[in-house]
């Protein structure tokens, strides 16, 4: 199999996922943050410390919900430019997973700094695992290693 070939399957394979992933994102984070409108409490993916998330976390997690939904909404038009109309948007997935990267390094930080990996670690775990294929999709596009 020849390396172009094998990097085609590897961006479809990534970009299609990163897809997926970034339409989970969008409907959770629609569900969480009607819940923390109903309810003022952030319940999963971001379950709270023992005793609630402080007063002082909760625009950090608003903020971190926003740059999040931004990032998912371009990386969702990305996987889609390329899965259904067969445009590269190289610079649009560049855009999409360094605010996602950004995102969820600032996001695992503070929330570690909360205790809450060790309280919920297959929650906090489980979304890196998820977001683990981001990171060679990221290298991709950075790169420039993809079509076009």
């Amino acid at each position: 199999m020849s390396q172009k070939l094998l990097t085609k399957k590897s961006l479809n394979l990534l970009t299609g996922y990163y897809g997926l992933l970034q339409i989970s994102h969008l409907l959770t984070l629609i569900w969480a943050g009607s819940a923390l409108l109903r309810t003022g409490q952030v319940p999963f993916p971001a379950q709270p410390p023992t005793g609630g998330w402080q007063a002082q976390a909760l625009p950090f997690l608003l903020a971190m919900g926003v740059l999040d939904a931004a990032a998912a909404g371009l990386g969702v038009y990305f996987a889609f430019s390329w899965h259904i109309h067969g445009r590269w948007k190289a610079r649009m997935g560049l855009v999409s997973t360094t605010m996602a990267l950004t995102s969820a390094g600032i996001f695992a930080a503070g929330t570690w700094a909360a205790g809450v990996w060790l309280l919920y670690p297959l929650s906090y775990f489980g979304m890196l695992v998820l977001s683990l294929p981001a990171f060679p999709l990221f290298w991709i596009l950075l790169t420039a290693e993809g079509p076009g």
